[in-house]
């Protein structure tokens, strides 16, 4: 049987108008309704969640005012779209990947 707690951990967590915690969910759906710095949340960077990978859909995209330095982009995105889909992988404390899906 699937264990409930993984299963529940990776379910669409939804949050508006506030930074993720990347160990409450695996995959996101954030609605932004104002600006926004940052878009995660540095102290969710736990050990017990390196090595995980997942999906971040941001809604009002253009609210975005920046990334943390800890998030590492092949290429940086400048031309955001209202609706965005992002990959991301947590390599270390101090470093997330992420990329356009």
């Amino acid at each position: 049987s699937v264990n409930k707690a993984l299963a529940d951990k990776q379910a669409v967590k939804n949050v508006t108008n506030d930074m993720l915690g990347l160990n409450e969910a695996v995959n996101f759906v954030l609605t932004l309704t104002r600006s926004i710095f940052s878009v995660i949340d540095g102290n969710s960077l736990t050990p017990e969640i390196i090595g995980q990978s997942g999906v971040i859909v941001v809604k009002g995209a253009r609210n975005i005012r920046g990334w943390q330095n800890f998030i590492k982009w092949r290429e940086t995105p400048i031309d955001l779209n209202d609706t965005e889909v992002f990959a991301y992988f947590v390599a270390s404390r101090t470093e997330v990947y992420m990329g356009r899906a």
